[in-house]
């Protein structure tokens, strides 16, 4: 699954499902440039999406 791992470069062309605003990347661990955890925040709704595993979580949790 590599192609759905969060890179610092790509995270700027993301946007909220929600609103379709930019989302702010706040990183807690990178390796090789790769986010593995933190989380995006969408700079309009304020909404925030976990990145878990290098994997970005954009469905809420109470519907998983």
């Amino acid at each position: 699954m590599e192609g759905l791992r969060v890179k610092k470069q790509f995270s700027k062309i993301l946007c909220c499902p929600d609103c379709k605003a930019k989302l702010e990347l706040r990183e807690n661990e990178t390796i090789n440039d790769e986010v593995k955890s933190g989380f995006l925040k969408c700079q309009n709704c304020k909404k925030e999406y976990k990145i878990l595993n290098y994997i970005p979580v954009f469905i809420e949790e109470k519907l998983v």
